[in-house]
């Protein structure tokens, strides 16, 4: 991940918390594929440590969607005044010329006198997070917040995921030493956890099993499974985020064929695609992929060449969902059978041009973030030219007013 060194990529990332982009639709990931690694937390460059940037990540996966009523709904003019609060709030953020408390202050004034308009309400209480780490008098007042039996569920989701991200910045300031800090955290997003609301019990469980010690978050994860707060999708992908924390190889190795199991035997093809997803992401980061076991590389390995997502398309049509889902496939294996970049890449670039490589996973490849990058490899090993050959040998059998024509075009363009 790139550090936020501009006000640009602020705007961007405090604007996409307020309006709840947790999880991107996939033609909205390859459409916005220039940023897809960039805009993912509040967290300063500064403060922004190796582990830091692993758990803001994985956060935003903390929740779906809160449901919308007529109620909820803010007016045209909530939203143009969001427009004109970015760059104050921005500019406030990255002055100098005042302190760390003081901007706090400033935005939960703001906060406290914005409550009633929940679009706004939540634009402040997600501005916080470029603040933590937090004193304990404001996490306190944060608690408290939370705690009204007033608040909606909506902020009482965006509270959840300022604490959880307060008890992060918390633990990556000061490693090894004692966090009361973040115990309170912990205790009170456990607390939340049994909230009535079903909206906020999962926000709250989510977070709490993200941060939490692996014995507490592993019991909470299967409590929430068993009480159908959380799917099988869900349970296993949360579950999968865990893995690098159990340090036994047996342990670990057990826990995962238990996932694999769960998802093989599931009904559901999401259970499947979760914990496909889920590895691949994990892999990405290599201080998680290093805790991995040998044992659990190579099962994990035939998993994923057990599971190889198809990527459908036809002369007229082109399914993006997939395209998403092969490209995460695809780097997780080759995050498993290189330890290198230079490995990784190769092995991508050695499947994308085996001749028996369907063209429209190639296709997946080049319009996804990675592309470009992949490219540039190709072009140094002189395997360019097989991928260019591969697509233009297919554009002619396309209707040429079809979206799958367009993508394929698109493709082609990267390449040249």
């Amino acid at each position: 991940m790139r550090s936020f060194d501009s006000s640009a990529k602020m705007k961007m990332s405090i604007r996409l918390g307020v309006i709840g982009g947790i999880a991107a639709t996939a033609l909205l990931i390859y459409v916005l594929a220039s940023n897809a690694n960039e805009e993912v937390s509040l967290f300063p460059a500064a403060q922004v440590d190796e582990k830091q940037r692993n758990i803001a990540e994985i956060g935003p996966s903390f929740s779906t969607n809160a449901p919308i009523d007529a109620q909820d709904a803010a007016p045209a003019e909530e939203a143009n005044e969001l427009n004109k609060l970015d760059s104050e709030v921005i500019s406030l953020i990255q002055s100098k010329n005042v302190t760390r408390s003081t901007k706090f202050d400033t935005l939960w004034t703001a906060y406290t006198k914005n409550r009633a308009a929940r679009q706004l309400a939540a634009y402040y209480i997600d501005s916080m997070q470029a603040l933590t780490p937090l004193s304990e008098e404001e996490i306190r007042k944060l608690i408290s917040e939370l705690n009204q039996s007033t608040l909606s569920p909506e902020l009482k989701a965006h509270f959840i995921r300022l604490l959880a991200n307060a008890a992060v910045s918390d633990e990556a300031s000061a490693p090894n030493t004692p966090k009361p800090k973040r115990e309170l955290i912990l205790a009170t997003i456990k607390a939340s956890s049994s909230d009535p609301n079903a909206f906020v019990a999962k926000e709250a469980i989510l977070a709490f099993t993200r941060i939490a010690p692996l014995e507490e978050a592993s019991y909470a994860l299967g409590d929430a499974y068993r009480r159908n707060i959380l799917s099988e999708a869900e349970y296993i992908r949360e579950s999968a985020f865990k893995l690098p924390e159990i340090k036994d190889p047996r342990q670990q190795e057990s826990a995962l064929a238990g996932l694999a199991t769960l998802s093989q035997h599931s009904k559901n093809p999401e259970s499947r695609e979760a914990l496909l997803r889920s590895i691949a992401l994990m892999l990405e980061n290599p201080q998680i992929s290093e805790h991995l076991g040998s044992e659990s590389r190579r099962s994990l390995a035939e998993y994923f060449k057990a599971n190889e997502p198809a990527v459908l398309f036809s002369s007229t049509d082109y399914d993006m969902a997939k395209a998403v889902q092969y490209n995460n496939w695809l780097h997780g294996l080759a995050n498993l059978n290189g330890r290198t970049i230079e490995e990784r890449t190769n092995f991508v670039l050695n499947i994308a041009t085996d001749e028996t490589t369907d063209s429209g996973k190639i296709v997946a490849l080049l319009i996804s973030p990675q592309g470009h990058e992949k490219v540039s490899a190709a072009r140094r090993s002189g395997k360019l030219k097989v991928l260019q050959n591969r697509l233009q040998a297919e554009i002619p059998k396309l209707a040429p007013t079809s979206a799958t024509y367009s993508i394929y075009q698109a493709a082609l363009e990267v390449l040249n």
